[in-house]
């Protein structure tokens, strides 16, 4: 692909609680493509180098680390976002989030509508306009796209 192409790919996966950290986060790693833009949510690291924080942080910091030395030419963007973001950019762009108090497995379903409306609060705050209005257009059109799939039996 060209440096002014996208591409929206939506993988979905669960690990068993009882694997390892370390196993769990390879089997994140491997499913990241080289030179993708992986988005995470948590509290930004602030002034200090992100290298130093990814290496000597919080959990969610060092893990972000851990992935970040198994890939290859990926741009890690760790952002802070509050819950009621991630709740209007869910109702705008038509995606269910689990509600509050809702069970694991039901986190785990919803997981991938969560990551969308992370996705789309970073390209809001990221992106010229001009671009951001693009790369949403393209991310409705993917959605539409996606819904429009049948479903696997």
């Amino acid at each position: 692909m060209g440096e002014d192409e996208m591409q929206f790919e939506l993988v979905h996966k669960a690990f068993d609680c009882s694997m390892p950290r370390t196993e769990i986060l390879d089997g994140l790693a491997c499913r990241i493509p080289p030179g993708a833009t992986l988005i995470t949510r948590g509290a930004a690291p602030g002034p200090n180098d992100l290298r130093n924080a990814l290496t000597t942080g919080t959990d969610c910091e060092a893990d972000v680390g851990f992935i970040a030395r198994r890939t290859d030419r990926v741009s890690i963007h760790m952002i802070d976002c509050a819950d009621e973001q991630i709740e209007d950019l869910a109702t705008r762009f038509d995606l269910q989030l689990a509600s509050g108090g809702a069970l694991l497995a039901e986190r785990c379903r919803r997981a991938p509508s969560e990551v969308q409306a992370l996705w789309a609060n970073f390209v809001c705050a990221i992106c010229e306009i001009h671009e951001a209005r693009m790369l949403i257009a393209a991310f409705r059109a993917w959605q539409a796209l996606e819904k429009a799939k049948p479903l696997p039996f």
